[in-house]
């Protein structure tokens, strides 16, 4: 009688932790919200720990899901193709844990995921953080639009183990993308887990949306050990106006921009057509390019101050 008491006792506090079952995605791709796509035949609650983890699988959030997620989301796969999740117009998806992209288990070497938006809201609540790059693994987001709201983190490369590989591609001006803190190459000020991280920007006709940190902004603090580089093209004719690429207060300096050194007050040339756009390269404030008016454009103005002086007098 004893020991089926006992067993009783263990099996409640057994079932009293808290611990959460996780959810599969197994669809080639679908939508989120389609109960036939995941292992367990529903769609996750919010108490349900989910992996995006169908090589090839494309799992689109389309609608608001109305619910908190609260715990782990991870979304890779193997290195052939790896899995995606996508945010489009109408959808919302809100986490309040971790979103890693790129690694699953104990080790993501060689794991790939991706994370894309072209509209909708990635709501990062109660300081859920999202992690471009885990434990050795290689994660990309794109984004195009949509927003990116909340208290959360941002790590691009560097985060759970040495070795990670994390990129963020901004493509355009109609994106919102805000974060409390941001780390590059690495996953702390003081350098741990160096790897590799990346932010390329697409900057069109209206401009490139910025990333807006509210607190710290650590860039390569990693040293020799980790990287970070900058990637600046132009998909139209710019205006002659500087571009802001990150709002927020700088700690440290990317390694490279379009592949040569990023220090501070660096030339950078950028073509579009077959025409050449000359920028600096500024740290002051956050992250920007101020725009290098053509030789002739510095003439005509000077001309212009002149004869306003001359017209004074």
């Amino acid at each position: 009688m004893k020991n089926l008491f006992f067993g009783l006792v263990c099996l409640v506090a057994l079932f009293s932790c808290d611990v959460s079952a996780s959810i599969s995605w197994t669809g080639e791709s679908g939508s989120w919200s389609d109960p036939t796509l995941w292992n367990a035949g529903i769609v996750p609650d919010d108490t349900t720990e989910i992996k995006i983890t169908k090589e090839g699988g494309v799992c689109t959030v389309d609608t608001d899901l109305a619910t908190v997620h609260t715990q782990k989301i991870s979304i890779a796969s193997g290195p052939d193709s790896g899995a995606t999740l996508e945010i489009v117009s109408g959808g919302v998806l809100r986490s309040q844990k971790e979103i890693r992209v790129g690694a699953l288990g104990t080790t993501g070497a060689g794991d790939l995921g991706y994370l894309n938006m072209t509209g909708g809201e990635l709501a990062l609540v109660n300081s859920g953080d999202l992690i471009l790059g885990y434990k050795a693994g290689t994660g990309a987001m794109t984004i195009s639009g949509g927003m990116v709201s909340g208290d959360g983190d941002l790590y691009i490369g560097g985060n759970g183990a040495d070795g990670s590989v994390g990129t963020l591609t901004i493509s355009g001006a109609d994106a919102a993308l805000n974060f409390s803190r941001m780390y590059v190459g690495a996953k702390d000020s003081s350098g741990g887990n160096p790897g590799t991280g990346t932010i390329a920007y697409e900057v069109g006709a209206a401009g490139v949306s910025p990333i807006r940190i509210s607190g710290t902004i650590s860039i390569d603090s990693g040293g020799d050990a980790s990287t970070s580089a900058l990637l600046v093209t132009l998909t139209a004719m710019p205006t002659a106006s500087d571009i802001l690429l990150i709002d927020g207060d700088v700690d440290g300096m990317f390694d490279t921009i379009n592949g040569i050194a990023a220090l501070e007050g660096a030339i950078v040339s950028l073509d579009y057509d077959g025409a050449g756009y000359d920028y600096s390269l500024s740290y002051q404030n956050g992250v920007a390019l101020n725009y290098i008016p053509e030789p002739i454009s510095l003439l005509l103005l000077g001309l212009g101050g002149a004869l306003t002086v001359r017209r004074r007098n």
